[in-house]
């Protein structure tokens, strides 16, 4: 008993002390950056909402709260083909489906009813503002795996400005589809260096991407591209084969 002593934690020495200094700085300096990024998402959101809500007038009484005057109408090209084309959807005549017209928006514009209790025209527009809004991010997002942070904000604030952009996701129609999923694809086939589900997420996308219209039907090979050389050794052909079963389960 008497050679027992007690358990004294050592002193921590100077080299100790640095260390932990350097992994709390660490620490510290990461939830600065993850604190950064989330404000600048949030940003751009908030700038798309502005842009939209410059772009109509007041909802009609009994209108979503969300909506436009004009969101009550079809307004763009071949609005009404889409719209007939997401209502043979909705309710099953799909003898009635156009072969022609390809399928992404018209399913999100379905899934929009349902999980919104809309009707075809406000289900179609949300769709498209919910596409500006996260067309920002997006960009951002990529601009930010390319090492930038200031350019990624202003190429992602120049593009939820531009008026062609936001005229576009006022309308009825495909072309937001188009607009959003190629940076989302991209930005989830760089991401697959890092995490092997991104490479699934990207295929996945870049499907949705390839069936929104007709001229889309190649834009899966830039997120292609980008998971095969943005891997290493073997990750690389598997991400690859990942990618490309994303791609084809969707």
């Amino acid at each position: 008993a008497q050679g027992l002593r007690p358990l004294v934690p050592p002193t921590p020495t100077s080299a100790d002390q640095a260390g932990y200094a350097r992994i709390m700085s660490a620490s510290h300096a990461k939830r600065l950056i993850w604190l950064l990024d989330a404000l600048a998402c949030i940003g751009l959101v908030s700038v798309a909402a502005l842009q939209l809500s410059r772009a109509g007038s007041a909802p009609q009484p009994g209108a979503p709260w969300w909506s436009a005057n004009a969101d009550a109408y079809l307004f763009g090209p071949d609005a009404g083909e889409w719209a007939m084309q997401a209502a043979a959807l909705a309710t099953g005549n799909f003898a009635e489906l156009d072969a022609h017209r390809m399928p992404t928006w018209t399913i999100l514009t379905v899934a929009a009813m349902r999980i919104g209790n809309l009707d075809v025209v406000y289900a179609g527009h949300i769709v498209n503002k919910l596409l500006l809004l996260a067309l920002g991010p997006a960009l951002y997002g990529l601009g930010r795996a390319a090492g930038m942070r200031a350019g990624a904000v202003a190429v992602a604030t120049l593009a939820v400005i531009d008026p062609s952009l936001v005229g576009a996701a006022t309308r009825f129609g495909v072309d937001p589809t188009v607009t959003t999923l190629l940076p989302l694809s991209l930005l989830a086939a760089y991401g697959s260096g890092r995490w092997w589900w991104f490479a699934v997420m990207g295929g996945a996308l870049s499907a949705l991407l390839a069936a929104s219209h007709l001229s889309a039907l190649a834009y899966p090979l830039p997120a292609l591209l980008m998971c095969f050389f943005n891997g290493k050794g073997w990750r690389r052909w598997a991400g690859t084969l990942l990618f490309a079963g994303g791609t084809a389960a969707t």
